[in-house]
């Protein structure tokens, strides 16, 4: 979902005088993308760079959200869109994970990171499950971790793309919610995987 404009998330008039659309594509959603099965046919839509349209919601079987906290009311605003339309909608991400009753009218919803919860959430569909709440137990390892879906979104719409080198900080900085989600121990992935 779009950050709200003209906020410190979202300088949407310099990122035009730049040439782009937005600061970066998120990088959770192309994470989850890559731990989805490979035969499911997926679409990218940043609402920062494409608006969510009646039609990519036709096409849709399920919906999947993430977001961080000052997304919150865009976060939600999707999830009733896709509701309104039948569709089953997932909710992640840091917002999600730090306050996930906030996101509770959603069908379900993901707490922590992805490469623990994704897997259970794809059992509970298989099982037709239509709910679901999940957390994410142990750290994951950074050694295991899958390269995100690049390939999914609009690269040149960007002033720049994020590569996960660490998760984890050892800082307390108060505006930050990264050590709530995945500790204060950093984990790094290898120079291989960066390449």
């Amino acid at each position: 979902p779009e950050f709200l404009k003209n906020t410190f998330y979202n300088l949407t008039d310099v990122y035009g005088l730049l040439g782009a659309k937005a600061a970066a594509p998120p990088l959770g959603l192309l994470i989850v993308a890559a731990l989805l099965p490979k035969h499911w046919p997926l679409e990218f839509v940043d609402h920062d760079v494409t608006p969510l349209t009646e039609e990519h919601l036709d096409w849709a079987d399920i919906v999947f959200v993430g977001g961080i906290g000052p997304q919150q009311e865009t976060i939600l605003r999707v999830v009733r869109r896709a509701q309104a339309k039948g569709k089953l909608v997932v909710v992640g991400g840091s917002g999600p994970t730090l306050q996930p009753h906030v996101y509770s009218e959603a069908d379900f919803v993901v707490s922590g990171e992805a490469e623990d919860t994704i897997p259970q959430l794809l059992a509970d569909l298989k099982e037709g499950k239509r709910s679901g709440l999940y957390y994410s137990g142990e750290r994951v390892d950074v050694s295991k971790m899958v390269t995100p879906r690049y390939d999914l979104a609009h690269l040149d719409q960007y002033m720049f793309v994020g590569v996960g080198l660490t998760r984890g900080c050892p800082f307390t900085c108060e505006f930050c919610a990264q050590i709530e989600i995945f500790g204060r121990t950093p984990r790094m992935k290898s120079p291989e995987q960066i390449l």
